[in-house]
């Protein structure tokens, strides 16, 4: 299969065009409280925003310090389709980041970015935050919820598909391509987990579709300092997948391959990267 050209400074362009049109259409504020929906979705946000009690009648997805994520179905009237809601509590104000976006604001705009470099991730139903004098207090982002899918972590040593190489490897292949349109577009992804990449249950294992979730902590940044995440960003996922060492040459020969403009080769990224502590 011929290896694509992929240009930084198109891919960058693509990626800031659609997250700049994303931005306006959901109009956030640094000042005060805002939420947003899409127009269809309105009559179902305006429900959660009466009955907020309502969705801890779902199913416990995670838990981290100061995060819920829940699975809800919504009640028959309202469609009774699935979603994903995730909810950000900050408590304590602090006065560096005062007018900062929370990271529910950076999941709907990171997620429009990363769509437009052709990374597909859950489609966004809505969002917002609550303020008090530019402080966050809280805030929401409600997203679609994808099913008849595997999450990445049944490809780990403790998951159900680790003796799968096949599509262990179409995985491993997959997750490069993706991790090369993200480092080529200026952005890193800080801490992969492989359970936040799904995988359709009738995917092709040698060539899978892959989403892309929990896209929070993906951060831009400058050329130079994009470059230092790439060893980074590859370590913490051949780490959490435990590919042998033959595995992770062959990964990062095939990773060079689609970003031609990261500045390593084979032998000084796996120095860069056996540097990296984990």
């Amino acid at each position: 299969m011929e290896t694509p050209e992929l240009d930084t400074r198109t891919l960058n362009h693509r990626g800031k065009m659609t997250m700049r049109e994303y931005i306006k259409t959901i109009a956030p504020s640094r000042w005060k409280s805002w939420d947003w929906a899409k127009t269809e979705f309105q009559p179902v946000a305006d429900w959660l925003q009466k009955h907020p009690t309502q969705i801890r009648k779902g199913s416990y997805i995670s838990h981290t310090l100061g995060k819920e994520v829940w699975q809800f179905r919504l009640p028959k009237n309202l469609g009774g389709k699935f979603i994903v809601y995730k909810y950000y509590d900050f408590s304590r104000d602090d006065l560096l980041k005062r007018l900062d976006f929370s990271a529910a604001y950076h999941e709907a705009a990171n997620g429009a970015f990363l769509r437009g470099i052709g990374i597909q991730t859950p489609e966004i139903l809505a969002c917002g935050e609550m303020r008090q004098f530019g402080f966050v207090k809280s805030a929401y982002v409600v997203m679609e919820f994808i099913q008849d899918v595997y999450d990445g972590s049944i490809l780990t040593p403790t998951g159900s598909f680790i003796d799968n190489s096949r599509i262990r490897m179409g995985f491993g292949y997959k997750v490069m391509e993706y991790f090369a349109k993200l480092h080529l577009s200026g952005f890193s992804q800080n801490h992969f987990h492989s359970h936040a990449v799904l995988i359709p249950k009738t995917c092709d294992e040698d060539n899978p579709t892959l989403i892309w979730t929990d896209v929070a902590n993906c951060k831009m940044h400058s050329h130079l300092h994009s470059r230092k995440g790439i060893p980074r960003d590859l370590v913490h996922f051949f780490v959490d997948l435990r590919y042998d060492t033959a595995q992770i040459h062959t990964l990062c020969e095939h990773y060079l391959k689609y970003n031609h403009h990261s500045g390593y080769t084979a032998s000084s990224l796996w120095k860069e990267m056996l540097a990296i502590k984990h």
